[in-house]
């Protein structure tokens, strides 16, 4: 049977279609200033964090920062997290991912951010954690909470071209890593170290799991609190991975499923992704979620992600193990420059458009 597809651009919706299953993107906010992140939270409603310095809550400026931010490229305001007691609480937390500039040094800043009655309270901004950027770009971004009520943090390899210093490997370095601790003040530290496996092996006591290049979005499945990531690749592959305690995803030993620099590698002690593409389907994956929504029957199950570069959006099947076990579809073929993803408190999916400005909710 001959599928019939289309595609195109219908009055702020744009349109994919496939016989007669159709998924659409629906404007429903914007436009915002390079968007990098949309969350929802009970007490503020949608809040998009804009690269340059500024959280915009129901399209209203809720919090700019951009004094103290270094933007551009690859740096900026990469993300925001609530605490986990943020919607039960008059008083909690937010958490900010960002790169600044300091005596000529660039670093990723990690920070507290009070917010009471929800009205934030910059000056009362406290440093948790920080640490130097060698190159502009590679700086990963995002910060989430996870099932657990731990902060995971993820940091790209420093930058440059190939991971030149080998900090994807390294284990005296905090880049190239996914990151966990708990951010609450400890005592004299500004955060507490938690129990994480590879500290027995030697590497710093925060790592959670090394071995990555640019995790630039990760997210956990509501359903089985797995950790699902995009990592951007050099440039061959970008890949997709599962990444429990401990794992080393590779990096810069492989790209991808491919050993990096030599055609023959040790891939002992590796986790390799569940799911690796070329350049003929994009070059530089953005991390999305697997689907746990009602509104898509035909998407359920499934991981969707997107690709910065060539505009679309993927999705393939996944188990209660994380493992891929079916085709990859196209869902939407011309998306625009897909920044990140974000999911309601339904499980319902939004993407947000980089050079767009706007949010968008994923639709049949």
């Amino acid at each position: 049977m001959t599928k019939k597809f289309c595609a195109g651009i219908f009055a702020n919706a744009i349109l994919f279609c496939a016989g007669l299953q159709a998924e659409s993107l629906v404007k429903i906010a914007g436009p915002f200033q390079a968007p990098v992140q949309a969350v929802f939270t009970r007490k503020l409603g949608l809040c998009v964090v804009e690269q340059k310095g500024r959280i915009l809550c129901e399209g209203r400026v809720f919090l700019d920062i951009s004094a103290y931010v270094t933007s551009g490229g690859e740096r900026g305001l990469l993300s925001m997290a609530p605490a986990p007691d943020f919607d039960q609480k008059k008083s909690s937390f937010i958490y900010l991912n960002y790169t600044a500039t300091a005596a000529g040094r660039l670093s990723t800043v990690i920070s507290e951010l009070p917010v009471v009655n929800a009205l934030p309270e910059p000056g009362k901004r406290r440093a948790v954690l920080s640490f130097e950027q060698p190159y502009s770009n590679h700086n990963g971004g995002l910060l989430l909470f996870g099932p657990d009520k731990l902060l995971y943090i993820a940091t790209g390899d420093g930058g440059s071209g190939g991971d030149p210093q080998g900090h994807g490997q390294r284990k005296s370095t905090f880049l190239g890593k996914i990151l966990r601790i708990d951010p609450a003040r400890h005592g004299v530290r500004p955060y507490r170290v938690v129990p994480n496996p590879l500290a027995g092996r030697g590497y710093l006591p925060e790592i959670y799991a090394t071995g990555l290049r640019n995790p630039w979005r990760f997210s956990f499945d509501r359903k089985t609190g797995l950790l699902f990531a995009g990592d951007v690749g050099q440039n061959r592959l970008e890949e997709i991975d599962v990444i429990r305690a401990g794992d080393n995803l590779g990096w810069n030993t492989m790209e991808g499923t491919e050993c990096f620099r030599e055609p023959r590698c040790n891939r002992q002690g590796l986790t390799l992704p569940i799911h690796a593409y070329g350049r003929a389907e994009g070059a530089s994956v953005t991390g999305g979620y697997v689907y746990r929504g009602s509104r898509i029957s035909s998407l359920r199950g499934h991981y969707v992600y997107g690709d910065f570069v060539s505009g679309v959006i993927r999705a393939f099947p996944v188990n209660d193990a994380g493992q891929k076990t079916g085709a990859v579809r196209t869902v939407i073929e011309n998306a625009g420059n897909v920044s990140s993803f974000g999911e309601d408190f339904e499980g319902e999916l939004v993407v947000v458009g980089y050079a767009s400005g706007l949010i968008y909710r994923l639709e049949n």
